[in-house]
């Protein structure tokens, strides 16, 4: 999946701020995933500036779905 995230980072700018933690780092990355009560990986949270969460998801996902959740986010209409 890093490719597809790395290429959505590319294609939103500086309009995303992109974090990659490893679920599996024994440190930080996996103190999120077991935080986050995502039910596999990878996981993946859209979160607002102000920390807010907007959508979730595990697993592959087609890079259309991040991309339907990104633009969605940032057009306002997206989240709960």
């Amino acid at each position: 999946m890093s490719p597809i995230v790395d290429g959505l980072s590319e294609q939103y700018g500086e309009a995303v701020a992109v974090v990659k933690l490893n679920a599996r780092d024994g440190g930080l990355g996996q103190q999120a995933f077991e935080l986050s009560g995502l039910p596999g990986h990878p996981g993946y949270v859209l979160l607002r500036p102000d920390g807010s969460e907007v959508w979730r998801g595990y697993g592959q996902q087609p890079v259309g779905v991040l991309e339907d959740a990104l633009s969605a986010v940032l057009a306002g209409s997206g989240g709960r």
